[in-house]
């Protein structure tokens, strides 16, 4: 079986899965474009079902399907306000979403040639330290000013329908966070304990539109509103308890 990310939380079993990098449920297309792997430094389009990996068993991708769904029902509000008939939508659960960030940012970092996360104690290169195993299987909140920040861009910009963007921000081999763009909705999962990150252009980005490396990220807000193609707005409320 191919290693599984999780081992080290819990005995494995049942084999190895293939997992999706980022979640299919959060498509309603057959292909999407992807960019930044190792296997794709440029932009291509590929089916779904391509963009996976045995980095999983079964037990444990069972076990983290409802991280999955955190992702799944933040991107169907996005999509519902954003919709000219969407209107602003019950309470979205933030610690959910932020769960799937986690697993996301996991599932893309695995393997790779940095630490996930600042200063973690049982840090190892490529692999999930024991304190993220535990938020992302839901035994602790991120803790420290760690979590999900929003941002909040000034004026109105196009993004590509069913546009979803991953970016790590690393130094000197440990990553301290992930951005991420949820249908033109910009989140920042912070990895770096103790305080709040700075702009995205003052961590070193200079690869986004300046108005998203200028957004001051907000942390865990309670609402974010989103403009609609008509000019109106619609709001998705966030909580924060579990």
């Amino acid at each position: 079986m191919s290693e599984c990310w999780a081992k080290s939380h819990t005995p494995c079993g049942l084999g190895a899965s293939r997992e999706h990098y980022i979640s299919a449920g959060l498509f309603d297309q057959p292909t999407i474009f992807v960019q930044g792997f190792d296997w794709c430094p440029e932009e291509k389009e590929i089916g779904i079902g391509a963009l996976t990996s045995k980095i999983l068993c079964r037990k444990h991708n069972s076990i983290l399907s409802g991280a999955d769904m955190g992702g799944i029902r933040a991107v169907q509000a996005i999509d519902l306000t954003t919709d000219p008939a969407g209107d602003t939508l019950d309470e979205l659960n933030g610690l959910s979403l932020e769960r799937w960030l986690l697993k996301t940012a996991i599932n893309v970092t695995f393997r790779g040639k940095q630490k996930l996360g600042i200063g973690m104690r049982g840090a190892e290169i490529g692999y999930p330290a024991p304190y993220l195993l535990e938020a992302v299987f839901g035994g602790r909140v991120l803790e420290y000013k760690m979590g999900v920040y929003v941002l909040f861009p000034k004026g109105q910009y196009l993004f590509r329908k069913g546009e979803i963007v991953v970016v790590p921000i690393h130094k000197e081999g440990e990553i301290g966070g992930l951005y991420f763009n949820l249908r033109g909705v910009h989140f920042f999962l912070s990895l770096f304990p103790g305080h709040a990150p700075p702009s995205l252009r003052e961590l070193g980005m200079a690869s986004l539109p300046d108005h998203v490396l200028d957004a001051v990220p907000v942390y865990r807000p309670q609402s974010v509103v989103i403009p609609k193609p008509s000019g109106a707005t619609s709001t998705i409320t966030l909580a924060w308890s579990q």
